[in-house]
Protein backbone atom coordinates (compact mmCIF):
# COMPACT_ATOMS: atom_id res chain seq x y z
CA UNK A 1 0.00 0.00 0.00
CA UNK A 2 0.96 3.56 -0.42
CA UNK A 3 -0.17 6.42 1.63
CA UNK A 4 0.39 10.05 0.42
CA UNK A 5 0.13 12.46 3.20
CA UNK A 6 -0.05 16.15 3.30
CA UNK A 7 -0.83 19.13 5.54
CA UNK A 8 -0.54 23.04 5.52
CA UNK A 9 -0.71 25.69 7.96
CA UNK A 10 -2.56 28.91 7.38
CA UNK A 11 -4.15 31.83 9.52
CA UNK A 12 -3.07 30.30 12.63
CA UNK A 13 -4.51 26.92 12.07
CA UNK A 14 -3.05 23.29 10.72
CA UNK A 15 -5.04 21.28 8.15
CA UNK A 16 -3.99 17.43 7.51
CA UNK A 17 -5.03 14.62 5.10
CA UNK A 18 -3.79 11.56 4.10
CA UNK A 19 -4.94 8.76 1.15
CA UNK A 20 -3.82 5.14 1.22
CA UNK A 21 -4.65 3.36 -1.52
CA UNK A 22 -3.55 -0.18 -2.58
CA UNK A 23 -0.88 -1.14 -5.35
CA UNK A 24 -2.57 -0.40 -8.26
CA UNK A 25 -3.99 2.51 -7.29
CA UNK A 26 -7.26 2.32 -5.91
CA UNK A 27 -7.79 4.76 -3.14
CA UNK A 28 -9.23 2.48 0.05
CA UNK A 29 -9.06 5.55 3.12
CA UNK A 30 -9.10 8.90 3.11
CA UNK A 31 -9.16 11.24 6.17
CA UNK A 32 -8.46 14.87 6.53
CA UNK A 33 -8.77 16.70 9.75
CA UNK A 34 -8.22 19.83 11.27
CA UNK A 35 -5.03 20.62 14.21
CA UNK A 36 -2.98 23.01 16.12
CA UNK A 37 0.33 22.66 15.10
CA UNK A 38 2.26 26.38 14.55
CA UNK A 39 4.48 25.45 11.60
CA UNK A 40 4.13 23.31 8.81
CA UNK A 41 6.48 21.29 8.72
CA UNK A 42 5.13 20.21 12.36
CA UNK A 43 1.99 19.67 11.04
CA UNK A 44 2.84 17.31 8.04
CA UNK A 45 4.90 15.77 11.15
CA UNK A 46 1.37 15.16 13.03
CA UNK A 47 -0.40 13.50 9.72
CA UNK A 48 2.53 11.07 9.14
CA UNK A 49 1.99 10.39 12.77
CA UNK A 50 -1.56 10.00 12.52
CA UNK A 51 -1.15 8.28 8.86
CA UNK A 52 1.08 5.78 10.97
CA UNK A 53 -1.34 5.45 13.74
CA UNK A 54 -3.99 4.48 11.87
CA UNK A 55 -1.88 1.99 9.80
CA UNK A 56 -1.21 0.30 12.53
CA UNK A 57 -4.66 0.37 14.08
CA UNK A 58 -5.69 -1.21 10.83
CA UNK A 59 -2.81 -4.16 11.10
CA UNK A 60 -1.65 -2.56 7.75
CA UNK A 61 2.28 -3.37 7.27
CA UNK A 62 4.87 -2.23 4.45
CA UNK A 63 3.33 0.94 3.56
CA UNK A 64 4.91 3.25 1.62
CA UNK A 65 4.52 6.60 3.16
CA UNK A 66 4.64 9.49 0.57
CA UNK A 67 5.25 13.10 1.66
CA UNK A 68 6.57 16.62 -0.21
CA UNK A 69 8.64 17.72 3.17
CA UNK A 70 12.16 17.00 2.56
CA UNK A 71 12.98 18.11 5.69
CA UNK A 72 11.11 15.39 7.39
CA UNK A 73 12.22 12.57 4.91
CA UNK A 74 15.93 13.74 6.16
CA UNK A 75 15.65 13.88 9.71
CA UNK A 76 14.12 9.96 9.06
CA UNK A 77 17.13 8.97 7.44
CA UNK A 78 20.25 10.71 9.70
CA UNK A 79 17.70 9.28 12.75
CA UNK A 80 18.00 12.25 14.52
CA UNK A 81 15.76 15.75 15.23
CA UNK A 82 15.84 18.65 12.62
CA UNK A 83 15.09 21.95 12.89
CA UNK A 84 13.22 20.68 15.96
CA UNK A 85 11.81 18.14 14.51
CA UNK A 86 11.43 14.99 16.41
CA UNK A 87 11.23 11.95 14.64
CA UNK A 88 12.13 9.32 17.58
CA UNK A 89 8.42 8.26 17.85
CA UNK A 90 7.88 8.46 13.97
CA UNK A 91 10.85 6.34 14.04
CA UNK A 92 9.22 3.89 16.25
CA UNK A 93 5.82 3.59 13.85
CA UNK A 94 7.95 3.11 10.72
CA UNK A 95 9.50 -0.03 12.46
CA UNK A 96 6.87 -1.29 13.91
CA UNK A 97 4.64 -1.33 10.76
CA UNK A 98 7.64 -1.89 8.32
CA UNK A 99 6.48 0.88 6.74
CA UNK A 100 9.22 3.25 4.79
CA UNK A 101 8.74 6.70 4.12
CA UNK A 102 9.82 8.91 0.87
CA UNK A 103 10.04 12.02 -0.52
CA UNK A 104 7.02 13.01 -3.62
CA UNK A 105 6.88 16.08 -5.27
CA UNK A 106 3.57 18.01 -4.71
CA UNK A 107 2.10 17.49 -8.17
CA UNK A 108 2.16 13.74 -7.50
CA UNK A 109 0.26 14.13 -4.24
CA UNK A 110 -2.62 16.32 -5.62
CA UNK A 111 -5.64 14.43 -4.56
CA UNK A 112 -4.18 14.53 -0.83
CA UNK A 113 -3.18 17.88 -1.24
CA UNK A 114 -6.70 19.10 -2.58
CA UNK A 115 -8.22 17.15 0.72
CA UNK A 116 -5.66 19.34 2.65
CA UNK A 117 -7.16 22.60 1.58
CA UNK A 118 -9.90 21.73 2.02
CA UNK A 119 -10.83 19.96 5.31
CA UNK A 120 -12.74 23.09 5.98
CA UNK A 121 -15.35 22.52 3.93
CA UNK A 122 -17.59 20.11 4.26
CA UNK A 123 -18.11 17.72 1.84
CA UNK A 124 -21.43 15.47 1.18
CA UNK A 125 -21.06 11.95 -0.58
CA UNK A 126 -24.08 9.79 -0.90
CA UNK A 127 -26.13 11.73 1.27
CA UNK A 128 -23.02 11.33 4.19
CA UNK A 129 -21.33 14.09 6.08
CA UNK A 130 -17.29 13.27 5.35
CA UNK A 131 -14.77 14.62 7.74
Amino acid sequence: MICFVDASYRNNKSYHAFTIKDWNGKTMFERSFQGFESRAVQAELATIIKALQFIRKKNFKNVRIMTDCLNIVESVREGKSHEGLDVEYLNFLLRDTGSKIKWVSRKANRRTDYLCKNVHKPRIKKGLLIS
